[in-house]
């Protein structure tokens, strides 16, 4: 995923302000945690057209936000969640392993599987 893609995507949303208030590096870093996070909540689906591409653009611009304005799913400090680390990074996942989505992040995902048993944090 292009940083200037989701760049694009955010600019005339209503939270822009607070995604440039971020630093870069930690805007890029929540793109990357975001990416995966929503590659991991529609698998085995990829996008297959323009269509969906665009709903999984916007699915990580919204987990994006989500990350950045939750840092407490990245790093740990929410009690009942299962945290793993890989040499400097490290995700949380709900108790069924799954990866703890943003609402509007898991609303897109849900029209983009069906799948309606998406762990949703409001945050």
């Amino acid at each position: 995923m292009q940083y200037s893609e989701i760049e694009k995507y955010l600019e005339n949303h209503p939270l822009q302000e607070k995604f440039t208030s971020f630093s870069e590096k930690e805007r890029c870093c929540c793109i990357r945690l975001a990416e995966r996070d929503i590659l991991t909540a529609i698998y085995p689906v990829r996008p297959r057209n323009s269509s969906e591409d665009e709903m999984f653009l916007a699915a990580v611009a919204e987990q994006t936000l989500f990350l950045l304005l939750n840092p407490e799913v990245i790093t740990g400090s929410n009690t009942g969640i299962s945290a793993v680390s890989s040499g400097s990074e490290s995700r949380k996942f709900g108790p069924d392993g799954a990866p703890l989505l943003g609402q509007r992040a898991a609303a897109i995902v849900e029209n983009f599987t069906g799948n309606t048993a998406v762990k949703i944090v409001r945050g």
